[in-house]
């Protein structure tokens, strides 16, 4: 028993730095008509721009959208700022971790209007949150072509 608690624990910590890797899965069957989709929020979201590990940096290499402000701190996040209610989000693509044990974590990479972004770094939102009632409404569903 303590061997495999050691073990667990042992593969915890030499992930604990590791960045986290991600494939898209725009073109899964289920994941498709997503692309395109716009949804206004209904709530104020909270965005994050976040330097990814293992860097520590202080520049952004991604945006991060919650629907609560969870206070969260640590030399990763770079910036926050609110989305008011009414912001529109358009769904660019859809991607699955690859590294990441703890569950499936897939997200959707999104533009936002009329919020300004550095254009250059992507914003990400949980698709759980994003595809949420009490998160958005959605406001056109696009027909995507079967390839």
């Amino acid at each position: 028993m303590n061997i495999k608690i050691t073990s667990v624990f042992s593969i915890l910590m030499l992930c604990g730095g590791c960045a986290i890797q991600y494939k898209d899965i725009s073109n899964l069957p289920e994941y498709r008509p997503l692309i395109g989709a716009a949804y206004t929020t209904t709530n104020t979201m909270y965005i994050s721009g976040v330097n990814a590990p293992p860097g520590y940096e202080k520049t952004i290499d991604y945006y991060k959208i919650d629907p609560l402000n969870h206070n969260w701190s640590g030399p990763e996040k770079i910036t926050e700022d609110k989305l008011p209610a009414g912001t529109k989000l358009t769904v660019k693509s859809v991607r699955k971790p690859t590294t990441y044990f703890l569950g499936d974590r897939i997200q959707s990479e999104v533009s936002i209007t009329p919020y300004k972004t550095d254009e250059m770094h992507s914003v990400y939102i949980d698709l759980g949150d994003l595809k949420s009632s009490g998160n958005m409404t959605i406001e056109n569903k696009p027909v995507q072509p079967i390839k």
